[in-house]
C-alpha cells in the first residue's frame, strides 16, 4: 500500500512531539510505502531535515508558506478609475457589480486575469475593502475566494455513435474529477464537452465528427463560436497556459488534430484511444464523416509538416494513451513513433485495456492530473 501524509510543520524538520511520532510510525510500516506533503514556514528551509528519512518513503514533496505570500513574477500596474473600484467593492461585498466594468479590465485595458489578481494594486485594495467591511472576516478566507474565482478548461471530446452527455452517463466524469481534486492531484476545473453528434437515433449520421463537411463547418464553429461563447460565460482564464484539450476514440483524434493546427490555443492536449489515422477497415458511417478522417489524420499532419511550423506543436504538452487490446493500438503507436521522431515530446501509456469506457474511467484520473500540472506554465 501507498500512504500519502500531509504534515504541517514538523516532520522531517524538526525533532520531538508529532515528528518522533510520525518518524516512528513510518520505520514501524516497513511493508508500506509513503508519500510526504510536507508544509513548512520558510523556503530556506528546503532539504534541511533533521532526520534521516526511512528507506520506504519514496517521495518529499516541500511547500513553504512565503513562497505563497511572495508575488511572483512582473506585472504591469493597474490603476483603478472610480468606476471599476465602485465595480471591484459591490463585488467583494456580494452585491450586484457592473459586470461590464469588471471585464473591460480585461478585455479593453489588456490586463490579464491572473496578473490583475496578483498585482500589488488588487491585493491593497482588496486589503483596504476587507479592513472596512469586514474586520471580524478572516482576510485569508474571503482572499481565496475571490481569488478561485477563474478557472482553468479542459475541453472532453466524446467518441464516434456518442454525443456530448457520454462522459458523465457512461464515463463517470463528475464523480472521478472531483475525486481526483479532492485527493489534492488535480486543479479545480471547468470540463467543458461539446457535442459532435451525428444525426439519427446512434448519432452516426450526417455531421458527425469534429471536422467541417458539407453544410457543417465543425472546426470553424469550434474555435471561432464556441470557445469564445465558453469562454465569456463561464469564469474561465481562457489562455492557452490554462486551456487543455481530451478526448476518447473520434474525439482523440479530434484532439490530435485541434493542436497540431492550433497550437496557440491549447497548453496540453490528451488523445485517448485516439483515432490517428484513416479508419481501420470499413465501417458504417457517414460517408462525409469517413472523408473528413481521412482528409484530417494526425499522423500526415504530422508527417507532412514543415520544420518551422514544429515549434509551435512542441510548445503543447502531449499526452497520449491507449490500451494493449485495443483496436487503434496500431496508430496510436505509429503516433508516438513519429512525434519522436520529429523530436515533439509526449508522454505516451499503453496499458492493459480495450476500447471500452472501463478503460477510458482508468484513464480520466491520470489526464486530469497531467493537464493541471500544466495549468499556468
Amino acid at each position: 500500500m501507498r500512504v500519502c501524509l500531509v504534515l504541517e510543520g514538523c516532520y522531517p524538520y524538526v525533532h520531538g512531539g508529532v515528528s518522533t511520532w510520525m518518524h516512528s510510525y513510518i520505520t514501524a510500516m516497513k511493508e508500506h510505502e509513503f508519500v510526504l506533503w510536507v508544509i513548512g514556514a520558510k523556503a530556506k528551509d528546503r532539504g534541511k531535515f533533521v532526520y534521516d528519512l526511512p528507506s520506504n518513503v519514496v517521495e518529499v514533496h516541500e511547500v513553504f508558506l512565503d513562497d505563497a505570500l511572495r508575488l511572483s513574477g512582473e506585472h504591469a500596474k493597474v490603476i483603478f478609475t472610480d468606476e471599476e473600484v465602485k465595480a471591484l467593492r459591490e463585488l467583494v461585498n456580494l452585491s450586484d457589480p457592473d459586470w461590464d466594468v469588471l471585464f473591460n479590465l480585461f478585455h479593453n485595458k489588456g490586463v490579464h486575469p491572473l496578473s490583475f489578481l496578483q498585482s500589488r494594486e488588487f491585493i491593497d485594495l482588496f486589503t483596504q475593502i476587507c479592513m472596512e467591511e469586514y474586520p471580524y472576516v478572516a482576510y485569508a478566507d474571503a482572499f481565496h475566494t475571490v481569488r478561485s474565482m477563474l478557472l482553468p478548461v479542459l475541453y472532453l471530446l466524446h467518441g464516434a455513435s456518442g454525443c456530448h452527455t457520454d462522459w458523465t452517463q457512461k464515463g463517470y466524469m463528475r464523480r472521478i474529477t472531483d475525486e481526483t481534486v479532492a485527493s489534492g492531484m488535480a486543479r479545480p476545473m471547468i470540463v467543458v464537452m461539446p457535442d459532435a453528434a451525428g444525426e439519427g437515433r446512434n448519432y452516426t449520421g450526417r455531421h458527425m465528427g469534429y471536422f467541417d463537411v458539407p453544410g457543417w463547418s465543425y472546426e470553424q464553429f469550434f474555435f471561432e463560436e464556441f470557445i469564445p461563447a465558453v469562454e465569456k460565460h463561464y469564469r474561465i482564464v481562457g489562455d492557452k497556459a490554462h486551456r487543455a484539450i481530451s478526448g476518447l476514440s473520434m474525439g482523440g483524434g479530434g484532439t490530435a488534430v485541434y493542436a497540431l493546427r492550433h497550437p496557440e490555443v491549447f497548453g496540453s492536449a490528451c488523445p485517448m484511444s485516439g483515432l490517428l489515422d484513416a479508419l481501420p477497415g470499413p465501417r458504417n458511417y457517414d460517408d462525409a464523416f469517413k472523408q473528413s478522417v481521412a482528409d484530417n489524420s494526425p499522423m500526415a499532419m504530422l508527417r507532412e509538416m514543415p520544420d518551422d511550423k514544429l515549434d509551435g506543436v512542441r510548445s503543447v504538452r502531449w499526452w497520449v494513451d491507449c490500451g494493449d487490446d485495443d483496436f487503434l493500438w496500431k496508430c496510436n503507436v505509429d503516433f508516438y513513433s513519429l512525434m519522436r521522431e520529429r523530436n515533439i515530446p509526449l508522454q505516451y501509456r499503453m496499458r492493459d485495456g480495450g476500447h471500452t469506457w472501463r478503460y477510458w474511467e482508468t484513464v480520466l484520473p491520470d489526464v486530469l492530473i497531467f493537464v493541471s500540472a500544466g495549468f499556468g506554465k
